[in-house]
């Protein structure tokens, strides 16, 4: 189970904060932290095991077959060229799926492939069902994952399979505004675009890295 704190960060962008309930994840995330016995200064400045996940999706509605696109990349090689940053992208094709269910398949594949050096992890995404899965959590469990109707939710499988990859992870999930313009995107907002490129591009031709 891990601990959820929410919060807005401004007009356009929304983050949850995730931290695995292990031994020493009820303590704050230290200031110094020791590899194989050698203390590594942070205060602020991004660990080699601090990485940042940017995952998207793009559906054909009639044929129901879809292309996730993910990047994975350590905090500190954002500033990369969007070139060399590009070539890190991968992507995967799905069938019979839809635009929430191809959301969640791209990330539980991406976090499938995770680095096992991998302390720390911020999740960048235009889905709003994946930001809202841990509000829900409690409500989904109760009832057993049904509706108030008392039918099978839908994606049940993938609701909890998305729990069980993320509870042992320290992680944010930040909701990124799709679709600016140009002129008012940030680094972040770049790379998500080349991603969200990729999606499309891959779902168009059907070409899988």
């Amino acid at each position: 189970m891990c601990s959820i704190k929410f919060n807005t960060l401004n007009s356009q962008s929304n983050i949850i904060t995730c931290q695995a309930l292990s031994k020493s994840a009820t303590q704050a995330m230290p200031v110094i932290s020791h590899r194989q016995g050698t203390p590594i200064q942070a205060q602020g400045a991004p660990l080699m095991s601090d990485y940042i996940l940017l995952t998207d999706g793009s559906v054909h509605a009639q044929t129901k077959a879809g292309t996730g696109a993910s990047l994975l990349i350590r905090t500190a090689e954002q500033t990369l060229s969007m070139e060399t940053l590009g070539t890190r992208i991968k992507v995967q094709q799905f069938t019979d799926t839809s635009s929430t269910k191809l959301e969640l398949q791209t990330l539980l594949w991406a976090l499938s492939e995770l680095p096992k050096d991998c302390d720390h992890l911020t999740i960048y995404t235009d889905s709003q069902n994946i930001i809202n899965l841990a509000a829900r959590r409690t409500r989904f469990e109760a009832h057993d994952y049904h509706s108030k109707q008392g039918l099978p939710l839908r994606n049940t499988e993938l609701y909890q399979a998305y729990y069980r990859s993320t509870d042992p992870l320290n992680f944010e999930l930040v909701k990124v505004k799709g679709h600016r313009t140009v002129r008012k995107r940030n680094q972040i907002d770049r790379l998500f675009a080349l991603v969200d490129k990729a999606s499309r591009k891959a779902r168009v031709v059907g070409k899988v890295k």
